[in-house]
């Protein structure tokens, strides 16, 4: 018994170690490919240092840098707080997208060097790097290769495509930490996605689901949950059809992800890594719904104390995936589903939370992830003052506005109500009187969002409930 399973360990790890090595060959194909099309256009560093107009020594990359909530936010505490300089560096991606896309020209000299030109693009940079980060999805796998290539220390080595493939990220939890995974299956065929589902996934029986998604994707894009054959079968082409998610080619997806379904809550954990210490900068608690016929929809992401055991259940889980993944520095994203204290992994996402979260956690308890980031890499002695699972202070949510309609907004419904709420602390939208708006079916189309805090939890709970009853009649459209 014991040889057959060994036997069938290195069998399915020499697999997983194929796949890493493809995946890896795409990534880097695709990164090449596309700065080969500005190889003669001007590049050089662009970097930015402290207004104070003092001597700087070291400083950080900053890869993709768009959100005023994250990039931004980085930038000027890095150069205020830290007397940091600055480089400011386009991914592949995004420098092809903003080219082909839309037709810029400006950021080119800003995009990442290729290789035979980085060590003359390394010598314009008037300080020692000592971090990167990237901000997108898309541009993770350049921050990898950035760091690895200019050596930087305080950063996790080489390039893994298991940090942004889903099911290559379940396989190397299953084989090397003997934690509890999600059952899940690559299918290349159809017949091979239908008999999965069917005999493993037991979806012929009454009430049962399974997934289905990409391998890579963000915002819950082209993520199904289907009841019956027939809607895994639509699934399955819907997701076959699209792009793989991060090629500059539009190359189509060749397999497509069955997963089971997990019962139980979901969480999300922002975590901060320095030097392999884990520590939780924040825990969040999912209300997603079904409207608009998609079934995974946000409606509210709302911090709960961390320190209880849930919360230790979750951090010595997560701390033990990002071990496994060789994250030893930096701010991760991770979603885990737990069901009677077993906790099971969703996906590691190795960038931040993409909401405006700082305000509503520096209120609610007291720092924030981006704070942590910046210490772990300059502030050791600050860091050791943050514990590793965060209290909260007061109730506190983002509320994800839902539109359950699409046309051209005429008026809106209901602001008034909202902004009177006690608990109401600030809030967005994103579309004005005379824009197209769309039905809400993944966190991409919300319509905005509110701060949610209170102390008194009856209040802020009979707030929440008022501004999701509102939610349907918000935008009048023609």
């Amino acid at each position: 018994m014991k040889e057959s399973y060994a036997l069938s360990f290195f069998s399915r790890s020499g697999k997983i170690s194929k796949l890493i090595e493809d995946r890896l060959i795409e990534e880097e194909d695709e990164s090449i490919n596309v700065l080969k099309c500005f190889e003669d256009d001007e590049i050089t560093p662009n970097f930015i240092m402290p207004s104070n107009g003092n001597k700087v020594s070291k400083g950080i990359i900053i890869i993709d840098n768009f959100s005023p909530y994250h990039g931004d936010y980085l930038t000027i505490k890095a150069r205020e707080d830290y007397n940091l300089g600055i480089v400011q560096v386009l991914s592949p991606y995004l420098t092809g997208y903003l080219y082909q896309e839309e037709g810029e020209t400006g950021h080119l000299p800003s995009r990442m060097p290729l290789e035979c030109h980085l060590n003359a693009w390394k010598s314009k940079i008037p300080f020692e790097i000592e971090a990167i980060y990237c901000e997108s999805d898309s541009g993770l796998f350049s921050s990898e290769w950035l760091g690895d290539k200019l050596n930087v220390v305080k950063h996790n080595g080489k390039p893994n495509p298991a940090r942004r493939d889903k099911f290559l990220l379940n396989e190397l939890v299953k084989l090397h930490g003997n934690l509890p995974t999600v059952k899940q299956q690559l299918c290349s065929t159809w017949e091979e996605a239908h008999d999965f589902a069917v005999n493993e996934l037991n979806l012929l029986e009454e009430n049962n689901s399974c997934i289905a998604k990409p391998r890579r994707g963000v915002a819950s894009d082209n993520v199904f949950r289907c009841y019956t054959v027939q809607e895994l079968h639509k699934a399955y082409h819907k997701i076959s059809d699209s792009s793989l998610f991060g090629s500059m080619k539009q190359r189509e997806q060749n397999q497509i992800l069955l997963q089971e379904y997990l019962q139980g809550t979901e969480y999300a954990v922002d975590i901060v890594s320095r030097n392999g210490q884990h520590k939780m900068a924040a825990l969040w608690k999912y209300d997603k719904r079904l409207v608009n016929n998609a079934p995974f929809v946000y409606f509210a992401t709302k911090l709960v104390d961390a320190a209880d055991r849930i919360g230790q259940l979750i951090l010595s889980y997560v701390s033990r995936v990002l071990d496994i993944l060789d994250i030893n520095w930096g701010l991760c994203h991770v979603e885990v589903m737990v069901l009677d204290y077993d906790v099971r992994l969703i996906e590691v996402n190795c960038r931040q939370h993409n909401t405006d979260f700082v305000p509503l956690t520096d209120c609610c308890i007291g720092y924030n992830a981006m704070d942590m980031l910046l210490m772990s890499y300059f502030d050791q002695d600050t860091w050791e003052t943050i514990p590793a699972l965060p209290n909260i202070r007061t109730n506190g949510a983002v509320i994800h506005l839902v539109s359950f309609v699409e046309g051209i907004i005429q008026d809106f419904y209901g602001l008034d109500i909202i902004e009177n709420l006690e608990s109401v602390q600030y809030q967005k939208i994103y579309k004005e009187i005379g824009n197209f708006i769309e039905k809400t079916v993944d966190i991409r189309t919300d319509a905005g969002f509110i701060h949610l805090i209170n102390d008194n939890e009856d209040t802020f709970q009979k707030d929440y409930r008022i501004i999701v009853d509102l939610m349907p009649h918000m935008f009048i459209v023609e």
